[in-house]
């Protein structure tokens, strides 16, 4: 499958040399290490500058003019810092204010699901998973509609910064689609700002202002940019990794289809055992042990959601689809800890909105019969890079 599952599972952290790393498969070692993060540093495991990422001098220089380096961000800060942040990044993801953005999240789900109608194959990543996860979270912001797919197309590219290893040439054009993403996430704040409408980023600047210790532009830009990156390839590897886990599963997709009331399991399995999260690193501050096992101050720990969340003693018939298994959601899908994500409201509601689109559409879908997957490779993760299916006769939706 698509995600990190081969790295073993239920053994103690134990040392990669290609890495760098020591790996973490279990349950209660991720616990330890994500839950302590006065000992476990995220800050530490991340680049400090947009040099250091990879980005040409020319292109940091401006990329820092407008998010100076330093500047926290939610998934690459320990306290205090994170602590400045997260605060005002929870008020944002409410439970009533993520429903009332089902309506918008809806119609993008149905009108990409109703677009897959037709003779096959279509690949159903590049059609459904890849447009409707990142248009979903850029809607939500505040992107224009018809911005979206070229806001969608620079955080496509912008990411292979941060995950592939790239030539130089790349690593500029790459570079570039974050400097454009960075200022179109500038522009739409400061136009939220003067004028707000109903989105996330005229909610965070209106919450910013209300602030005894407002947040700086280029802090408030940060998030927007976190949240733009957090909402796009990992919705995007989950769909697409759960489908294909359900389509290769004899019965398993006409089941889903057939027992609509079981969605929201449906999804926290979908987040267990197809996590878009690449592995977890943390940097440990000082000498310390997980699991029995030493690990000395400035190693680089490595905890892998995949196994993680297939071990055996939390999750019972750990690689089957088991909706409604009790304690569904002690995995680590999205993450653990003060760092878990404060998106995931936003996370669950894509992924029931659009797997219930497609499960209503097309209760007979099946994988095309020939080479129907492609994988794309990553650094941490294989990714799903061509899904083709056949949809199958168009039902009511």
């Amino acid at each position: 499958m698509s995600d990190n599952s081969a790295a073993p599972v239920g053994q103690p952290p134990h040392f990669h040399p290609l890495v760098g790393a020591w790996i973490v498969t279990r349950h209660a070692d991720a616990v330890t290490v994500l839950g302590n993060p006065d000992l476990f540093s995220s800050s530490a495991a991340f680049a400090g500058s947009f040099q250091q990422l990879g980005c040409p001098a020319d292109i940091a220089e401006r990329l820092e003019a407008i998010v100076p380096a330093g500047t926290p961000q939610l998934v690459a800060s320990d306290r205090p810092q994170h602590g400045l942040l997260r605060p005002l990044a929870t008020r944002l993801f409410t439970t009533a204010r993520i429903e009332a953005y089902r309506p918008i999240v809806r119609d993008l789900a149905q009108g990409l699901a109703d677009d897959l109608a037709g003779p096959g194959p279509v690949d159903l990543h590049a059609r459904f998973a890849i447009p409707f996860s990142a248009r979903a979270v850029l809607r939500v912001l505040g992107v224009e509609a018809d911005r979206a797919p070229a806001v969608e197309a620079l955080a496509a590219s912008a990411s292979l910064l941060f995950f592939v290893q790239l030539d130089e040439a790349a690593k500029r054009r790459s570079a570039e689609a974050l400097l454009a993403l960075e200022e179109e996430m500038a522009v739409l704040l400061d136009a939220r700002t003067a004028a707000p409408r109903d989105d996330l980023a005229s909610a965070l600047a209106r919450a910013n202002a209300s602030e005894s210790e407002p947040l700086k532009r280029a802090q408030l830009i940060q998030l927007l940019l976190d949240m733009a990156f957090a909402g796009t390839d990992p919705v995007a590897t989950v769909l697409s990794s759960f489908m294909l886990r359900l389509l290769a599963t004899g019965g398993a997709w006409r089941r889903a289809a057939a027992t609509p009331e079981t969605i929201g399991s449906v999804v926290e399995e979908a987040v267990r055992l197809a996590s878009g999260l690449r592995g977890i690193a943390r940097r440990a501050v000082r000498d310390t042990e997980v699991g029995g096992t030493p690990i000395e101050a400035g190693a680089t720990v490595l905890v892998m959601p995949g196994p993680v969340n297939r071990d055996e003693g939390v999750f019972p018939d750990p690689g089957n689809v088991c909706p409604g298994r009790a304690g569904a959601r002690t995995h680590i899908g999205f993450g653990y800890g003060i760092h878990y994500c404060v998106g995931a409201p936003l996370g669950r509601l894509d992924l029931e909105l659009a797997l219930t689109a497609l499960l209503e559409r097309f209760p007979d879908m099946r994988l095309w019969p020939s080479q129907p997957v492609a994988f794309a490779r990553a650094p941490l993760l294989t990714q799903v890079g061509r899904l083709l299916v056949d949809p199958g006769p168009r039902r009511g939706g």
